[in-house]
């Protein structure tokens, strides 16, 4: 879709005077921004040099080495191409995101309000990272689907999960609606595609270094998810001795040899009150009012025996990512922004009332809501400060409740044009 072709180069135009990658390094005003330890992580694997990058990154080598052929290739700096590759993995997010909606029933125009958003956004800006690349190969993964293309669909598949290894439960639910709908190309194709994805991972591991704790790749995973629930979800820090740029704990303690597995000698608590405020904030402003929209229409998920395959996928695939993504890193804002399916195309074409059409009026009400609940943490400063708590986030739940004032309307007034006005 041109539309959300023209957003994306305009905020590429216009990046320095967006409230967008807050946390970009000092000065830098050229993009691709940088982002700590991953953007470096993957600017040393398109620079060839893999042998110095840490573990789980050296598994994710598609993006990078997509980056230094383009560069190779086209005689551009590595910058130059990753940007070039990044807006056209935009481009295809656009054009696929617009044909899935209209393929499944719903609204093309929505992709252009959906992209509109400071999450997609952010990720166009981090040229270096794999994020915008994958998003848009599942969203031609959900189209191809949609279009019962199942073979085609999981070769896209295979390819994104060699971008980045985050696609495994999107393979496992792929699979397990596959199996249920009797579809065999989807159940043991996603099985195939889980296999190869993880060993190429696991082959691709070796020629880069051990994590940062030295820990076997499977228990480092492993221990990352309540490490980070815990972190996310109840500002509890668990701190080691190879984390000491986290500060000090308030307590600490040495761990006995029988326990010390990797490069942690000891371990303690820090306690903050911030990591749990950003992870509700990004709950429930990353795609603006719908988890409110969620659950008022609840009471439609009774119909899932109905759904075309690819939507029930969607569906699911993203009703589990979205409480899941707490507790899989860090950077909770991308994290939870995988649950976009969900969102972006289950929710426009499975919750929609049968007659139910908002007048004009009510439409644009609703997407200028839609679009300030998602910009206004970032308009804010909310993000730049870690004792910041703007007295503008306040205007939140008050859309919150004018968007559902106004779907309870647009519902009624339906109700009443389909009966004649009784």
């Amino acid at each position: 879709m041109l539309a959300g072709c023209l957003v994306g180069l305009a905020v590429m135009l216009l990046h320095n005077w967006l409230p967008l990658v807050s946390y970009r390094e000092a000065g830098q005003n050229t993009l691709p921004y940088m982002f700590a330890v991953d953007s470096e992580q993957y600017l040393a694997m398109a620079q060839g040099r893999v042998s110095e990058v840490q573990s789980p990154f050296s598994k994710r080598f598609l993006y990078p080495w997509l980056v230094r052929m383009a560069a190779g290739n086209g005689r551009l700096p590595l910058g130059t191409a990753a940007m070039t590759l990044n807006f056209a993995s935009w481009c295809l997010l656009a054009c696929c995101l617009a044909a899935a909606l209209e393929s499944f029933g719903g609204n093309p125009w929505l992709a252009v309000l959906f992209l509109a958003t400071p999450f997609p956004l952010e990720s166009l800006l981090l040229g270096y990272m794999p994020d915008l690349f994958v998003t848009a190969l599942t969203a031609l993964f959900f189209l191809l689907l949609a279009r019962r293309r199942e073979r085609w669909a999981m070769a896209v598949l295979l390819v994104s999960f060699l971008a980045r290894e985050s696609t495994l439960l999107l393979c496992v639910m792929s699979a397990g609606i596959g199996f249920l709908r009797r579809c065999k190309t989807m159940a043991y194709g996603s099985l195939a595609v889980l296999a190869g994805g993880v060993v190429a991972g696991a082959w691709f591991l070796r020629l880069g270094q051990p994590n940062i704790h030295h820990l076997p790749d499977l228990g480092y995973m492993a221990l990352k998810v309540p490490y980070n629930f815990l972190h996310n979800v109840f500002g509890i820090t668990i701190w080691s001795n190879v984390h000491l740029d986290f500060g000090e704990p308030v307590v600490r303690w040495s761990l006995p040899h029988l326990l010390q597995f990797g490069a942690d000698r000891e371990i303690g608590l820090i306690f903050g009150k911030r990591p749990p405020a950003e992870t509700f904030l990004h709950l429930f402003t990353i795609f603006g009012f719908a988890p409110i929209l969620l659950w008022h229409w609840r009471g439609r998920i009774a119909q899932v025996r109905l759904w075309p395959a690819a939507v029930q996928l969607a569906f699911f695939y993203g009703l589990v990512m979205y409480p899941l993504a707490t507790a899989l890193g860090a950077w909770t804002g991308r994290l939870i922004g995988y649950a976009w399916p969900l969102f972006w195309l289950a929710g426009p074409c499975v919750f929609k009332l049968p007659g139910l059409k908002a007048r004009p009026a009510e439409a644009a009400f609703l997407a200028l809501c839609y679009l300030l609940v998602a910009w206004l943490p970032g308009c804010s400063g909310f993000w730049l400060a870690s004792d910041n708590y703007p007295p503008l986030l306040l205007f939140i739940p008050v859309l919150y409740a004018l968007a559902l004032r106004s779907v309870a309307r647009t519902e009624t007034l339906s109700c009443q044009d389909c009966s004649g006005g009784l």
